[in-house]
Formats: C-alpha cells, structure tokens, sequence
C-alpha cells in the first residue's frame, strides 16, 4: 500500500517485486511512501527489504541476492530508497546494513538511501559510544558508502564519546583507501582525542602492535606472555606492578580496545603507507600527547623488537626462521617510520613530561639502529638525564661494554 498525495494506493505485490527487477515501472510516484506491513511480505525480494529493516539478515541469506541483484541498477536502488519510511530506520538498524554489505553486495543499496531518501537523519548518533553514521561506515571499510555520507553533509570530524573522529577508525582497521579519502575530503589530520593522541601518533602505536596474524591470534587465545611481550615492546611496565590506577587503566584499555579493533592478517606495510599519507597531508610531527611525548618519542619507545621474541616462543607453528624473518622486516619498518619522522622535521631533542628525549627511549630499550639514527639527526648524546648522569656515564657504571663503545661511536 502506498500514500500518495495523501490518498491510499494499492498495488499487487507480483506486480511491485516484477517492477523492481525489470525496471517496468507502471506507477511512478517519487513522494510515495512504502508501509510495510509483515502480512503482506511474500515475495522474495519484498521479504529481503522488509527484514532487513528489522536487522533479520541470518533468517533470510537465501534472498539477499535479490535486493543485491535488484539494487545494482540506479534507478531501481534510486526507487528503494525513496519508498522507505524513515521510521523503519534506527541508527542500529541502518549501521547493521554496513556491516552486512562485508556478506552481501548491498552497498548500491546502502549509498541509494543515503543520497535519494532526504527523511534519513544522517548526522544521528550512537547513544552508547557516540558513534556517527560515518564512524560506522568507516569501521566496515566502505569507501562509497563514506563519500556518500560526506557528500550528503555528515561532519567529517564529529567525535565519538572518546573524542576520536572517523579518521582514527580508518588507522585502527588500516584502511588505507579509507584514510585517503578521508584526508582528501578535509579531515584534521592533526585533531586530538581525550588522551591528547594525534592520528599519527595512534598510527605510530598500531603499527608496531599490528604486525602479524600470529600476534593478533596468539592476543585472542589470551595468552598472558603475548600481553607481556606487548607491554614490553609499547616501553611499559608490567600491569600487575603499576600502582597508578590510572595508568593501569589506560594500559587495560589500550590492550584490550584498540588491538581489538585490528582486523586479523592486517598487513603492517598499511601503517607504513597510512603514516606516509598523514604526513603527506601535514600531520604535526612535534604534536604532543598528554604526556608530551611527540609521535618520534612514541616511535623511540616503541622500538624493543627483541623482546617480542618471547611471543613467538610461546607459539607452536612458530619456526625461528620465521621468527628471524619477522623481526628484520618489523626492525625495517620501524626505521623507516622513524626515518620519515625525522625528514618531516621531527625535532630529536624534545622532552616528555618525564624530562625523556627520543634518544633517552632509544637507549633504554637498547636499539642501537635508532641510536645511530637519531644521533646523525643532531640529538645531543652529552646529555644528562634528570639525575645529571649521562648515557656514558651510566654505560660505564653498568659495565655495559657495548653501550659504551656504541654511545664512543656516535659521538
């Protein structure tokens, strides 16, 4: 049954479903408004739109294809869209077609009722996490579906409760087609969240905790030495052994939200190029978290590749010549994204708020490639930390032979 011009219209259901796939439309009435009613759904196509609408996807995979198939000529999705009451569309029920188009082609669909159905209230929010409708549509990697959205007038830099904005997701899940249309449509390349992080500063951090299918499998078999060699290799403490419940509550959520977020079999070479992109796109590389740490000294303290040895150790399937390969192509990444850094005109000598430079990360975590690099940028090798030692002197009243000769070497 449709309403037109305020007068009730009937139309045979064979009659609708034939219209649809053929595209023989004998009614053309652009303000017409479907009124689903469950009694009247029959044919397949029919039943496919109306479940859909009540987040029923599972009970009717066998009829997706026909709103998919239907869906792929303009005008028909055109048609759709405009015939479905808005009411029947929830914020949940819509973000469940995103994530239902990664099964089913329906993102013709998606992107019709986005741009044709002017009654859809697109800057709606997600109650719970304060989500937008483009900070789902970046989560399930749609690209169209974004470009639809942003054209449609969606802020492109509307915050979730975390203060994150639909460019962070599109780092967490590494969608680098994502990122760049995001950049490309005027996102704030430099926006901070709650925490004071950056996007580069968040893709600094996931690309080195992102960096094999077997890390993100081992992390979800929840076994406990993946979450030390974690902690480990992003320079923290154990969690059991911090006192400040704040920290360890940041640490809990870092671990246990954002490595969650990344899809498994990501592959590291997608932080590598998103990272690129944000600098490309004039992200701040002197920007300053809430504990001042600029994104070279998150990329300085994060570089303890050795100690994730233990990770893989713990893993069965694990080969050392496989282990061997991972950590020279993950200590290759990790120079790179330092190498990009410092030729963006990162500055190698600022503090954080514990009074550490990146060198000072460097040298505790014993990584003597980013030493070197960093010391051939101008970082002041002579400088004494908060207890007025130097890292000679310590070196030397450690007995720490190797320090010693590498720190002699740099300067």
């Amino acid at each position: 049954m449709f309403k037109i011009n305020g007068t009730p219209q009937v139309i045979s259901l064979d009659d609708f479903g034939k219209s649809l796939l053929t595209g023989d439309y004998k009614w053309k009435y652009p303000a017409a408004k479907l009124f689903v009613k469950p009694l009247l759904i029959c044919k397949p196509l029919l039943k496919a739109l109306k479940q859909s609408l009540n987040l029923n996807w599972n009970s009717i995979c066998e009829n997706i294809d026909n709103l998919s198939s239907a869906c792929k000529e303009p005008n028909i999705a055109k048609l759709i869209a405009q015939l479905i009451d808005p009411k029947d569309f929830s914020f949940d029920n819509f973000c469940y077609l995103f994530k239902a188009t990664s099964e089913s082609d329906i993102e013709d669909f998606i992107i019709a009722i986005i741009l044709y159905n002017n009654d859809i209230v697109l800057n709606a929010r997600d109650l719970s996490l304060g989500r937008t409708f483009l900070h789902e549509a970046v989560q399930s990697g749609l690209v169209k579906t974004c470009e639809a959205l942003i054209k449609r007038g969606c802020c492109i830099d509307s915050t979730d409760k975390q203060g994150q904005t639909p460019l962070y997701y599109a780092i967490y899940y590494g969608y680098q087609k994502v990122v760049r249309l995001l950049l490309d449509k005027g996102a704030n390349v430099n926006f901070k969240d709650k925490d004071g992080l950056t996007p580069l500063h968040l893709a600094i951090k996931i690309a080195y905790l992102n960096t094999s299918d077997r890390l993100d499998s081992a992390l979800h078999n929840n076994y406990f030495d993946v979450i030390q060699a974690l902690q480990i290799a992003i320079g923290i403490k154990p969690i059991a052994t911090i006192q400040n419940m704040d920290l360890r509550s940041r640490i809990e959520n870092f671990i246990l939200l954002y490595l969650n977020r990344i899809p498994i079999a990501r592959e590291p070479n997608n932080y590598l190029e998103i990272i690129k992109l944000l600098l490309e796109y004039g992200a701040d590389v002197n920007a300053k978290d809430y504990n001042n740490c600029t994104p070279l000294c998150v990329a300085a303290a994060h570089g303890h590749l050795e100690n994730a040895q233990g990770l893989f150790n713990s893993c069965a399937d694990t080969s050392v010549e496989n282990n061997n390969t991972w950590m020279s192509r993950t200590k290759l990444d990790h120079l790179k994204i330092i190498k990009m850094l410092l030729d963006y005109g990162a500055k190698v000598n600022t503090k954080d708020k514990y009074g550490k430079t990146p060198l000072c990360w460097a040298t505790e975590i014993r990584c003597w490639e980013i030493i070197r690099m960093l010391s051939k940028h101008g970082a002041d090798i002579n400088a004494p930390n908060s207890q007025n030692e130097t890292f000679l002197y310590l070196a030397a009243k450690n007995g720490d032979l190797e320090f010693v000769n590498i720190l002699l070497e740099c300067g």
